[in-house]
């Protein structure tokens, strides 16, 4: 963790599948990542090459002025968009994910929360799988209850998956870079959202051909294989242009599993 050693001690605690990171600020550990942390803030609003760019051109205080319009000016704004910058460099640092798209550089108003997912990692295996990572971050003044549930239930939503929108958001940035491994990582997103919707349909042809009701024989599959409930909110919008029928839509939201891709 090149900003997190220097500045946190780190207590894990190991439950099953569940791990937990406690960071406490060392005494003095501010002041000696103080630069670096400057520097990453910086990043998340622009390019650093751009804001050297603008300072060799036009001279620092107009340099800083042009970095300063996008950088919010509201206490809550400024607590959430720290939070989630620290959040996924953290996930970026520790966890080997790569986060490549700043979200923060794209805000309509400097005072404005962004919708959708805070960030999204990404991994590409040796093999070539696409691995995802959906991030949530809250920033509060205590590490409380309510801060966590509000976590858990925003990264329980869309069956835990990232979002179809916060996905393409994502994509579409990448297609618009001048570096083609980050067009073709955007490609990969794009076509990643499409996954529901083939395996979807696949499903739906499967059961027709053998006679079977897809509801019921998804949850009769659930009980067999021990699958997971899907918990909401879910994303009805999305799952109806992935072609679930509105039979299919009822079950889910009277608690029964549906189809995955």
């Amino acid at each position: 963790m090149p900003l997190y050693w220097d500045w946190c001690v780190c207590a894990e605690e190991v439950t099953g599948r569940r791990r937990l990171w406690l960071l406490t600020e060392k005494g003095g550990g501010r002041e000696q990542i103080w630069a670096l942390l400057l520097e990453t803030v910086r990043s998340h609003y622009d390019h650093l090459d751009r804001i050297a760019a603008d300072a060799t051109r036009l001279g620092y205080e107009k340099a800083a002025e042009i970095l300063r319009t996008r950088m919010p000016t509201e206490e809550r704004a400024r607590s959430g968009d720290l939070g989630e910058i620290l959040a996924s460099e953290l996930a970026e640092d520790t966890l080997g994910f790569r986060i490549p798209v700043k979200r923060l550089r794209f805000k309509d108003g400097r005072n404005m929360a962004l919708r959708g997912d805070d960030f999204i990692g990404v991994i590409v295996t040796e093999g070539g799988q696409l691995r995802l990572l959906k991030g949530e971050s809250k920033s509060r003044q205590e590490l409380a209850k309510p801060a966590i549930t509000e976590a858990r239930e925003a990264l329980d939503r869309d069956d835990g998956r990232c979002t179809p929108e916060s996905l393409l958001f994502v994509a579409d940035r990448l297609l618009d870079s001048s570096d083609p491994a980050d067009q073709a990582l955007g490609q990969a997103l794009r076509d990643e959202i499409g996954h529901v919707a083939i395996g979807n349909h696949w499903y739906q042809v499967l059961c027709e051909e053998r006679s079977l009701d897809p509801v019921e024989t998804y949850a009769a599959l659930t009980v067999q294989y021990k699958a997971p409930v899907l918990k909401g909110p879910f994303n009805l919008p999305a799952r109806r242009a992935a072609g679930f029928s509105e039979i299919e839509l009822t079950a889910l939201m009277n608690g029964i599993p549906l189809t995955q891709e």
